[in-house]
C-alpha cells in the first residue's frame, strides 16, 4: 500500500501499486513501457452514517423539493433536461476521476471539433449514460 488519500474524518481511499503490461498492439510508446499503474481503493463504506451538515442537508432538501415539483409539473419528460443531467454527473464523475477539462474545450468536444483527452472522455462517458439510460427506458415494462 502505497497512501491513504484523505482531507476528512471520513475513511480514506488507499493507493496501491499494480503491475501492468500491455496486453494489445499499438497505443503510444510510453504505453507500451508501462511496467505499473497506481490504484486508487475506496474504503468499505456500507456500514458508517454520514454526518451531513445542516446547511448542506438543507440545500439537498430544496434540490429534492424542485426535483419534485418537476417531476408532477404534468408535463412530457424533456430530453434537453435529461441530457443536461447526465452530461452534469458525467461531468461530476470524471473530476471525481481526477479527469479535468475547460467549458472551452467541453464544448469543442460536445460539438466533435478537436478537444483534449479530457474533454474527449468526459464526452464519451455522458454518451455511453445517455446510451444506458435510453436502452434500459426502452426495454422497461
Amino acid at each position: 500500500m502505497l497512501d491513504a488519500v484523505s482531507s476528512s474524518p471520513w475513511p480514506a481511499h488507499t493507493i496501491e501499486r499494480r503491475e501492468w503490461r500491455q496486453r494489445v498492439r499499438g497505443g503510444s510508446r510510453e504505453g507500451r513501457m508501462l511496467r505499473h499503474v497506481d490504484v486508487w481503493i475506496p474504503p468499505l463504506i456500507a456500514s458508517l452514517d454520514a454526518e451531513i451538515d445542516p446547511a448542506s442537508l438543507s440545500r439537498v432538501e430544496e434540490a429534492v423539493v424542485e426535483i419534485s415539483r418537476t417531476d408532477a409539473g404534468g408535463h412530457p419528460p424533456s430530453s434537453a433536461l435529461a441530457r443536461f443531467l447526465l452530461r452534469g454527473e458525467s461531468v461530476a464523475s470524471s473530476k471525481i476521476e481526477r479527469i479535468s477539462a475547460s467549458t472551452e474545450d467541453y464544448a469543442r468536444a460536445l460539438g466533435g471539433s478537436r478537444a483534449n483527452a479530457s474533454a474527449s472522455s468526459m464526452v464519451a462517458a455522458s454518451a455511453a449514460l445517455h446510451r444506458l439510460v435510453d436502452g434500459a427506458m426502452r426495454t422497461a415494462p
